[in-house]
């Protein structure tokens, strides 16, 4: 009879996993997976990197759930210091990649974990213990299959379209490419000149007179992008064509920024989220720059207001 009694360890390795990243109650991205390398070293996880997703264009919420900021300890040092995924904090403004990295590093504990004799065992501390389930590897391609289209099956119960011709005496109309009837009830469209006894008036093409209240006009406006307290990033500079038609505010156009990683941030404060309006929706409704800045885009929101009030004083001007 065999008296061996087994435990879970960690195996030596590097193991890649992926999480889906979910959106929370604002819907502010799509879902997507991400994926990460994850290194086990005699019981310790000493490396989580190598970072990728399906939607590179939520890299700056990941980069920054990762690494952190000046207030906040990224997730992979949380995990690193104290060997485990217990009670880790999310980094503000990254809350849902912050999950993630979460379920990665709990997936490769799963991977990495087997079952040797008791004796060739050294008990370390940290939470890394037997999963209650194993979670195959995470692919790096689409966790969804391909989809295959197969050729039309002889034995289909639905038909084929038909190409052919409708038979002469088919109760559908066919197509017909004959000029309008003589006798047709209804009138030609008619491409003759508006009667001048019309009791309606004619469009003009006259362009509007300068001191019209309807006239649009725009103007190209830069401004700097300067970072909060937390120093996440590098100034930048934002500029847009601020349209206005009369007084009244129309719209940002032509918007473009010297670094392109920002690109999330000032779409986020352009549009908002579900639960809370953007700097263009502000502004369209109240014609003012008394509009809130979008959570988690506060200096962008920032530089679309100074963009705003910078082409009101060019409009006041004239």
């Amino acid at each position: 009879m065999n008296d061996t009694s087994y435990i879970a360890t960690i195996k030596d390795g590097t193991y890649k996993a992926g999480a889906m990243c979910k959106p929370d109650s604002d819907g502010q991205f799509n879902e997507y997976m991400l994926y990460a390398d994850v290194t086990f070293k005699n019981g310790y996880v000493t490396g989580i990197s190598g970072f990728s997703s399906e939607d590179e264009s939520n890299k700056p919420y990941y980069t920054k759930a990762a690494n952190g900021n000046k207030k906040y300890k990224g997730v992979v040092e949380q995990i690193i210091s104290q060997n485990g995924a217990k009670d880790i904090q999310a980094v503000s403004g990254a809350t849902c990649s912050s999950k993630s990295f979460v379920e990665i590093y709990k997936y490769a504990l799963k991977m990495a974990t087997v079952r040797v004799p008791v004796s060739s065992v050294q008990v370390r501390p940290g939470d890394n213990s037997l999963p209650e389930e194993s979670v195959p590897p995470a692919s790096t391609s689409s966790p969804m299959p391909e989809e295959t289209m197969l050729p039309w099956q002889g034995n289909s119960p639905y038909p084929k379209e038909s190409t052919e011709p409708l038979p002469d005496n088919s109760p559908y109309p066919k197509e017909s490419a004959e000029p309008w009837l003589d006798n047709s009830p209804y009138p030609k469209e008619s491409a003759e000149p508006w009667p001048d006894n019309s009791p309606y008036p004619k469009e003009s093409a006259e362009p509007l007179p300068g001191n019209s209240p309807f006239m649009k006009k725009t103007y190209n406006i830069t401004v700097s992008v300067m970072p909060d307290e937390d120093r996440e990033f590098r100034r930048y500079a934002m500029s847009a064509d601020v349209s206005f038609e009369g007084k009244n505010f129309s719209g940002f156009d032509n918007i473009v920024i010297t670094d392109v990683t920002n690109e999330p941030y000032m779409r986020l404060a352009l549009n908002g989220t579900k639960n809370e309006p953007g700097i263009l929706a502000g502004l369209l409704q109240k014609n003012d720059d008394s509009v809130d800045v979008v959570s988690g885009a506060t200096c962008s929101s920032n530089a679309f207001l100074e963009m705003y009030k910078k082409a009101c004083m060019e409009r006041d001007k004239q």
